[in-house]
């Protein structure tokens, strides 16, 4: 009776994580370090969003110089504000991911083209817990008990303090989730692959002239 029992709790937990962890999705970085500190059905996806984030920005940002210093120092303000022209840097697989990170249950304030963050899931609880710089980790926390976080109040103390992004994965997480997941919920990107192409057309052109001699 003991081993009945000991064998259907097994299945149980194999059809919720393995149900919940999308395993029809397509996913591109697998294969890299794993990073989320806690126990988390959809810690898979959530690896995604943030490579899938790190490889975007890099791509727009560092095409001459993927140094990610370079890279962060020229997306953080602009993700901060929400100026950076999403529409230009969001992949295919991007939107694939943020179709998926969509699904996961209490990560948004859903309402629309208006829709959130949500401060208080789960998932933005163990960011808190595993963010690395203690006054970061101090402002972060603090700012969610008052009811005051947001993508301008925490950035204040994160702008001068970018660099952390490239060494604390969990820091780098929530800036994926709030300064650029978050921004495709009502960022225009209608013209999102003609864009992509436009721009790219453009480079070749100048690449072609930057020979010659006029």
């Amino acid at each position: 009776m003991k081993i009945f029992k000991k064998s259907i709790c097994i299945i149980i937990i194999l059809l919720v994580t393995t149900g919940c962890n999308m395993d029809n999705f397509d996913y591109k970085y697998a294969n890299k370090a794993d990073f989320f500190n806690c126990q988390h059905q959809h810690s898979l996806l959530l690896k995604e969003a943030l490579y899938t984030f790190e490889s975007d920005i890099t791509n727009y940002y560092g095409k001459f110089n993927p140094d990610p210093v370079l890279v962060y120092s020229t997306f953080i303000i602009k993700g901060v504000k929400g100026t950076a022209k999403y529409n230009r840097l969001v992949s295919p697989h991007a939107l694939k991911v943020f179709e998926a990170l969509k699904k996961i249950e209490g990560l948004w304030d859903k309402n629309g083209k208006n829709s959130k963050l949500n401060y208080n899931s789960d998932i933005i609880e163990c960011i808190a817990k595993n963010i690395k710089d203690d006054d970061l980790k101090t402002t972060f926390k603090s700012l969610i008990s008052v009811n005051s976080m947001s993508p301008m109040q925490f950035g204040y103390p994160l702008v001068p303090k970018y660099q952390q992004l490239i060494t604390d994965k969990h820091l780098a997480l929530y800036a994926a989730l709030d300064l650029y997941y978050e921004r495709l919920f009502y960022a225009d990107l209608s013209e999102n692959a003609h864009k992509k192409k436009t721009t790219k057309n453009t480079e070749e052109k100048v690449e072609d002239h930057s020979g010659h001699n006029h």
